[in-house]
């Protein structure tokens, strides 16, 4: 994050707490036109978070790039 902060990036962080927290957290990224997602962490949290870009009609929004940190 201070590297993105040096470089003037704009960004939000956002920590996910329980199961179901990243699908929440990906339709509001989703919803407000974030230009990407960076997804720290293990399966359960990529899975919720791949859900929560799926539009409602059940694609998933191919025009927000997904990054993925595995821990």
């Amino acid at each position: 994050m201070n590297r993105l902060r040096a470089e003037g990036i704009p960004f939000a962080s956002s920590a996910t707490l329980s199961p179901g927290d990243g699908n929440v957290l990906a339709r509001i990224a989703r919803d407000r036109d974030f230009r990407a997602i960076v997804v720290v962490g293990g399966d359960v949290t990529i899975n919720d978070v791949v859900n929560g870009l799926a539009t409602p009609d059940g694609t998933v929004a191919r025009d927000t790039p997904l990054g993925i940190i595995p821990n």
